[in-house]
């Protein structure tokens, strides 16, 4: 019989009794009522004493009580006596129920204590299965959304951006909705700051979370706030006529993160909104005279070309075993080490950062299952020299184009942007098709 049957078995048990023993109580009082009344009826049924026979009292004193009054009074002690012996049975009855319903209760106490041991012991189990079908939904996911022809791991490319720049820095950047959005939707910011001295480029792009309420405002804040924070660190070191080293650039890495962590909990806190709901990604890449260097959370792509001709990675993006799986900004207050970076002693001909709604465009991401034994599908990590050679050939010479027309010099920057923008949204077939947000911020420097 199933635990909860028992117990409601032993508390009717338990009910009865009680009701058993009240009632029996409740007879005994009847029958002692009973027995007074009937005495009281006996003295008043005595006959008064005659003042001529005195001797009547003494005789009066002694009569016997009426032989039916002397029956009922056995009666009514000998229910009195049955009564006691019920009580006793009922009393005996239900310390008997009271010890059973105590050990019923050890007992499943002790079952919901071997339930609680079983379910830590499951536990493991449990995220052993739930890791298992996260991979076996990503890798089906691969399966259906790789191409079949899939490029050949690329070999590497050199090939020199034609058209000089002298030197000066030219550049573009944007972020534009997805082909299912409007421009109010998109989620993407970037931002490209060129310092004061002209040595420095940075470079800012952010992806706000499709899922967050307020990641569109989180990924602007976090670009505004981090290029700030950088523009005026290497400020104060082109005025001294220094360079950014290694270990400098690590330092930065930390302050410039921080501080864009520190703009959007500001934001969130002033909104009174939690700020987690401002979850973006941030990359963050500074081009100077000597050095190439990028510092990112979450997913995107980076890279550059370097003077001898060479397209590179700068980063590797944090994905997850799921589609859109990656880590924001706002995971820095539990993670403080969570920022990567990486530093290069090589100066940059062109440096660029992208949002992944740009990956399909410009990146090789995947290729033939022949380089890997399993046949699971790598990721090369390897920007498309063609793709961006073009792009940076013309924003490169954008701006003397601009010149020969007779554009004025306050508006050349903007209408390169505007282009670029315009570029983003359909500039080929596989932009044009590409439902997530898409961003590029471009630097070219030639010589």
């Amino acid at each position: 019989m199933p635990e909860y049957l028992w117990s409601a078995a032993l508390f009717l048990a338990f009910g009865f009794a009680l009701g058993y023993y009240f009632m029996s109580r409740k007879k005994d009082r009847k029958n002692a009522r009973k027995l007074r009344r009937e005495r009281r009826l006996m003295n008043t049924s005595r006959p008064e004493p005659d003042a001529e026979h005195p001797g009547d009292i003494a005789f009066a004193n002694i009569t016997p009580a009426p032989a039916e009054s002397t029956e009922d009074s056995k009666l009514v002690q000998r229910e009195l006596e049955e009564s006691k012996k019920d009580k006793a049975k009922l009393e005996s009855e239900l310390k008997a129920l009271e010890s059973r319903l105590k050990r019923v209760q050890s007992e499943r106490d002790g079952l919901a204590r071997k339930v609680e041991v079983l379910d830590e012991q499951l536990k493991p189990l449990r995220a052993q299965v739930q890791q298992a079908e996260i991979e076996q939904r990503a890798q089906a996911k691969a399966k259906v959304s790789t191409p079949v022809d899939a490029p050949d791991f690329p070999p590497p490319q050199v090939k020199i951006i034609q058209g000089s720049t002298g030197g000066t820095w030219r550049y573009a950047s944007g972020s534009v909705h997805g082909s299912e959005k409007t421009s109010d939707q998109c989620q993407d910011s970037s931002r490209l700051v060129i310092t004061a001295g002209r040595q420095f480029a940075i470079l800012a792009v952010a992806d706000g979370a499709g899922s967050l309420k307020y990641s569109n405002i989180g990924a602007q804040e976090a670009v505004l706030a981090a290029s700030e924070s950088a523009r005026a660190e290497l400020e104060i070191i082109e005025a001294k006529g220094e360079t950014l080293t290694r270990s400098a650039f690590l330092t930065l890495a930390g302050k410039i993160f921080g501080d864009a962590l520190a703009a959007v909990n500001l934001r969130a806190e002033s909104e009174k909104q939690k700020a987690q709901l401002y979850g973006s990604t941030l990359i963050v890449l500074i081009a100077g005279p000597d050095f190439t260097a990028c510092a990112h959370v979450g997913d995107g792509r980076a890279g550059c070309c370097l003077r001898d001709g060479q397209w590179i990675p700068l980063l590797t993006p944090m994905k997850g075993g799921e589609a859109n799986m990656t880590r924001f900004l706002t995971h820095l207050r539990d993670e403080p080490d969570l920022v990567q970076a990486n530093y290069i002693s090589l100066a940059s001909s062109a440096v660029f950062c992208i949002s992944d709604g740009c990956e399909s465009a410009s990146w090789h991401t995947k290729t033939k299952p022949q380089y890997r034994t399993n046949g699971a599908l790598v990721d090369p990590n390897i920007p498309s020299s063609e793709f961006w050679a073009s792009i940076a050939k013309t924003v490169a010479e954008l701006p003397d184009k601009f010149r020969a027309e007779g554009k004025p010099e306050s508006e050349i920057q903007g209408e390169t942007d505007r282009l670029f923008s315009q570029f983003l949204l359909g500039g080929n077939l596989t932009l044009k098709a590409e439902r997530d947000d898409k961003t590029i911020a471009l630097a070219v420097n030639l010589p």
